[in-house]
């Protein structure tokens, strides 16, 4: 029986040895005479021989590997899918398994060292500066990348995957990932439809429409409970990437934002790389929420309530069936507010600034983020049986496979129908016992959204529960998409290759912008004095780099469209 060494309990005290893969050494002595480097390099090829002869024998090829997984996910080799895809490939892998919250430290020693194991698995391990940085290291792949398959099946089917992917010169170090059913755009603006039918009113369109719901909400006891003063119009929480969701309300003029990197300010107008922190929209922006937080329709602890706190709020009288907070934002409606609630909320479509505009609206995007993750599988250039490696490889962009990596081993969590199409199933049909909901359900069964994998657009899937359920909330945002180019429209930042120095610089400058944009958009909300004060705040914003970070994501961007 294999043996698998598993890296749950591993910290920075990791040593090196216990991370070897097949490589030479990057330790070894530089000064060994011509003839022990022949002799080694004799009994390398001889050893590439024998794996080569062991494998056309259909003998397993021994390899090393690492993942980098979920720290709730079990391990892999419980996973029925790895272990087909293993057979596959006539491969026995021998893996380290690593927490995502301890990769850093590992990747570290990892990369002092010189020597890592054949193959990586894990999103966005590496990204295509350390290809630079560290050459040699890693394996080119793309010869390896053949009519037949799986992995060039997936570029045919989405070029713009091979375009991410290939180096500057023309090399591929790490395989992407396409999973094609998330949605376009990360939050949604959920509303109470229940509170509106109570009092009357239609969904709002326009700012000016939207504060007058609100205003409803307060005044007129929108939750049907007898008391007028227990609503909480709206809420919200500010995450630790900047002011959002708040900043998608940009939308109402057009901007399109990518909600992960929104936080710094960042987006693209006609090629032009921007930062909405000091745009007359902006400051329209911050004026609005003034206004509503002067007339009470934001909850008073918006800016001091941590994550959980804001998240019991939402349910904490769903056994009542009663909800508290009229608009929020956020992935799903059963996410924010429970099963209990969830029904009685509908997404918003994105509001206009004004009646009568002609200006087309917009929102964010993410579905690249969502769905395409870089560099989920890499070679390491030392491994001594590479064509055995990349068949593995390959196997895990089967779609089918790839299914599996996603939602978890077919037969149990996945049937395959007897049309050919694949049902995803619940949890407590999957063997659940502690009811947990489907999202959070794949995470302890398989790879997820962590792992590779090419999942077709000609694959007949019925989803899971939640996926169904955001697909729906995605309609009254769809025709933004429909007219949205992606491509041009939206700074992707996780595709542009930075040096390690202009990342430095950028970080650095990152900070220092989130540092100043919470902590101002918090004081332009509560206290006011925006006209006065925003010259001096435009300085103090000057002042974070802001402008030279402009500057390094323009080149980039331009590198990544081919225009320079």
């Amino acid at each position: 029986m294999k043996k698998k060494i598993t890296a749950l309990l591993l910290g920075a005290a990791l040593t090196v040895t216990s991370l070897v893969g097949c490589g030479n050494d990057a330790s070894q002595n530089e000064a060994e005479t011509t003839e022990t480097q022949t002799t080694e390099d004799d009994a390398s090829q001889e050893n590439q021989t024998d794996s080569n002869e062991l494998q056309a024998d259909g003998e397993p090829v021994q390899l090393t590997g690492l993942v980098v997984k979920n720290a709730i996910t079990k391990s892999v080799e419980e996973m029925q899918w790895m272990q087909d895809a293993e057979a596959k490939a006539t491969v026995d892998i021998t893996w380290q398994e690593v927490p995502r919250a301890d990769w850093e430290t590992i990747k570290g020693t990892l990369i002092s060292s010189g020597d890592i194991p054949d193959i990586i698995v894990g999103a966005k391990n590496f990204d295509n500066a350390d290809f630079v940085t560290y050459d040699g290291l890693f394996e080119d792949m793309s010869s390896y990348i053949n009519a037949d398959s799986n992995i060039k099946k997936m570029f045919e089917e989405h070029p713009e995957l091979e375009q991410i992917s290939t180096m500057s010169d023309g090399g591929i170090y790490g395989i992407p990932k396409y999973q094609r059913f998330w949605p376009s755009t990360y939050l949604r603006m959920y509303i109470n439809k229940d509170w509106l039918d109570r009092l009357g009113l239609e969904v709002p369109t326009t700012w000016d429409e939207f504060k007058d719901v609100l205003i409803a909400f307060r005044d007129e006891d929108a939750n049907g409970d007898g008391n007028t003063s227990d609503e909480i119009p709206m809420d919200f929480t500010l995450t630790e990437a900047g002011v959002v969701p708040p900043a998608l309300l940009l939308g109402s003029f057009g901007i399109s934002l990518d909600v992960y990197d929104s936080g710094y300010g960042y987006y693209v107008d006609d090629g032009v790389v921007k930062n909405f922190y000091i745009s007359e929209e902006y400051k329209k922006l911050v004026t609005f929420f003034n206004d509503l937080w002067n007339n009470g329709l934001i909850n008073a602890e918006t800016f001091t309530n941590d994550v959980s706190t804001y998240n019991a709020l939402l349910r904490a009288r769903e056994g009542e069936n009663m909800a508290n907070v009229g608009v929020v934002w956020g992935w799903s409606a059963s996410d924010r507010f429970g099963a209990a609630l969830c029904d009685q909320y509908v997404s918003m479509a994105p509001l206009k600034y004004e009646a009568g505009q002609e200006e087309e609206v917009s929102w964010g995007y993410e579905s690249d983020v969502l769905n395409i993750k870089q560099n989920c599988v890499i070679m390491s250039a030392a491994c001594e049986n590479k064509d055995a490696a990349f068949a593995f490889i390959d196997e895990l962009y089967n779609p089918e496979t790839s299914l599996q990596i996603l939602w978890g081993d077919l037969g149990s969590c996945i049937v395959k129908q007897d049309d050919g199409s694949y049902r995803v199933q619940t949890p407590e049909e999957a063997g659940d016992t502690e009811g947990l909901d489907a999202g959070n359900w794949k995470w302890t069964t398989t790879l997820a959204d962590e792992g590779p994998g090419f999942i077709s657009d000609s694959l007949s899937v019925e989803l899971p529960v939640d996926i169904e359920e955001v697909t729906k909330d995605m309609e009254v945002y769809q025709p933004i998409y429909d007219r949205m180019n992606p491509q041009t429209d939206i700074l992707h930042k996780n595709f542009l290759v930075f040096t390690d120095e202009d990342k430095s610089e950028l970080s650095l400058i990152e900070s220092n912008i989130i540092n100043l944009s919470v902590t101002q958009f918090t004081s332009f909300v509560t206290d006011g004095n925006i006209e006065e004060n925003w010259t001096s705040y435009c300085q103090n914003f000057e002042n974070t780099g802001s402008t030279r970070a402009l500057e390094i994501l323009q080149s980039a961007y331009d590198a990544y469209q081919g225009t320079n």
